[in-house]
């Protein structure tokens, strides 16, 4: 919602906290909308949005800040957007909670845990090997069908 609120007006949250299951992990999920300022534009929903605050922290810039000084490469998409933007400015995009990206010589798996105050390490960390899961599962299906 805070995101909203730089290109937005009349704020709200709809389905608050729904839970979406899938094969290997459940995510909590709640809709935002708002008004569109008229000066904006979708370029600045784009802005605003992403890094996701769901994969950041909050306070946003200094969850930032802290990612930049703790880790040690950088996340590449992880994070960022997929999706597709028309004429109209008619928008559908996915957030890249996981993916994976290539080197010529390497491959990156990068999915991750929402870290709260209350998070335990060894549940957190074992939520990221769930949902490294499903990469590691397609990789290995593929590689079985070029065998």
């Amino acid at each position: 919602r805070n995101d909203a609120s730089k290109f937005g007006t009349q704020t709200r949250v709809e389905n608050l906290f729904s839970i979406i299951k899938n094969k290997f992990v459940m995510h909590i999920v709640s809709e935002v909308y708002a008004n569109m300022k008229e000066d904006a534009s979708i370029f600045d929903v784009i802005e605003a949005v992403f890094p996701a605050g769901t994969l950041s922290g909050a306070p946003k810039i200094r969850a930032l800040e802290i990612i930049s000084e703790l880790e040690d490469c950088d996340r590449g998409v992880y994070g960022g957007a997929v999706g597709f933007l028309n004429f109209n400015e008619d928008i559908t995009l996915a957030i890249l909670i996981r993916c994976a990206f290539f080197t010529q010589d390497k491959a990156y798996l990068a999915s991750g845990a929402g870290i709260v105050l209350q998070s335990e390490s060894q549940k957190e960390y074992a939520e990221i090997c769930a949902k490294r899961r499903a990469l590691l599962v397609a990789f290995e299906n593929l590689k079985k069908e070029n065998q």
